[in-house]
């Protein structure tokens, strides 16, 4: 019967050990990487507990009738155990939480990552949109919790499916487009990039490229920073928080991007 509880009280042990070490990779990943990696690191958690059910399933098991055993039983073991519980519970909803946040966040070296990865896709988008609207019209549509957004009698319901689609694809959650004829160098579409707290960070395309004195003016506006000859980006305030980029990260983003490239 000792020899009984021993092994039960070693294996929860380990149970305990692997989930709070496991947990703490995975707060770690979200505290420290980008979020095209952490996607990676939680499927490779996800697989590391569920892949190989013979093992996984056994540990959760386990986990489990640790933690239920100590709420009820007052022994030095379990009273250390329920801490170590109370400890997993914990990360667990610190992970949720931060996991769910770090897709909240952005700034001007996130969104030049983002364009220069899917700047062919992005103009194809655009480019097609504007090709389905009805003549003269302009299109404004978001899709991230915002429904009232989402609904539009300028495409049909396959087309807003599969502009819903496109959009995901390069990472984005709006589009604001027009075939509005237009003479000015300065018209551009638009698509929504990450919407954070109440404001709204978006890349403007411009259809004509646009003159140095252009970018120079157009720099001029806290709420804008020139990329290049055709591609801004813009930040839209909210009610509340900032109401434009952050003067010192906005001009230290300018110089890097007039510094030679490696």
């Amino acid at each position: 019967m000792n020899k009984r509880n021993h092994i039960l009280q070693s294996l929860r042990y380990k149970s305990a050990k692997i989930i709070t070490i496991l947990l703490l990779i995975l707060t770690i990943v979200c505290l420290t990487w980008e979020r095209v990696y952490i996607d990676l690191a939680v499927f490779s958690g996800v697989l590391f507990l569920f892949g190989a059910c013979f093992i996984s399933i056994p540990i959760i098991g386990i986990w489990i009738y640790s933690f239920i055993k100590s709420i009820f039983r007052h022994t030095e073991t379990d009273k250390v155990l329920l801490y170590v519980h109370i400890l997993d519970l914990l990360l667990l909803g610190v992970f949720i939480y931060i996991s769910d946040q770090v897709l909240l966040d952005c700034n001007p070296d996130i969104m030049a990552k983002q364009y220069t990865e899917y700047e062919t896709q992005m103009w194809n988008t655009v480019n097609n949109t504007r090709e389905l609207l009805p003549d003269s019209s302009r299109l404004v549509i978001e899709f991230e919790d915002q429904d009232y957004l989402s609904k539009t009698d300028l495409l049909n319901e396959k087309q807003v499916n599969d502009l819903h689609k496109s959009l995901a694809n390069i990472g984005c959650i709006g589009i604001e487009v027009d075939n509005i004829d237009s003479t000015g160098n300065l018209a551009y579409s638009k698509l929504r990039f990450r919407r954070v707290g109440m404001g709204m960070y978006s890349f403007r395309l411009y259809l004509n490229h646009l003159t140095p004195e252009e970018r120079e003016n157009l720099n001029k506006d806290y709420n804008l920073i020139v990329f290049n000859d055709s591609t801004v980006f813009e930040y839209g305030s909210g009610v509340f928080g900032p109401q434009y980029f952050d003067s010192d990260i906005k001009q230290e983003f300018l110089e890097k991007l007039k510094s030679p490239q490696d």
